[in-house]
């Protein structure tokens, strides 16, 4: 019975996983992205990014934590694909 119980547990840790794996990527997509794009963008230019026009080409998981990042910042934002599907 101990056995049984160990390859069953074994068994829905792996799909946890698997599961996990899809989830943190769209969470890395939309959350991670927020704080380098603006480091990226005060370090390349050193220019204050506030009360600017700024583009996002595309707003899948990556473009929409840029977009909230840089709205977040004070920016107007304007998106180039309103739905990529």
């Amino acid at each position: 019975m101990l056995w049984y119980n160990n390859e069953r547990l074994r068994s829905e840790l792996r799909g946890l996983q698997r599961i996990r794996g899809a989830s943190k990527s769209k969470f890395d997509n939309n959350y991670g992205c927020r704080h380098s794009v603006i480091d990226g963008l005060n370090r390349a230019t050193d220019v204050l990014i506030g009360r600017k026009v700024a583009v996002v080409c595309g707003y899948g998981g990556v473009g929409k934590g840029c977009a909230s990042a840089l709205r977040g910042q004070g920016e107007r934002v304007v998106v180039t694909e309103a739905d990529p599907i």
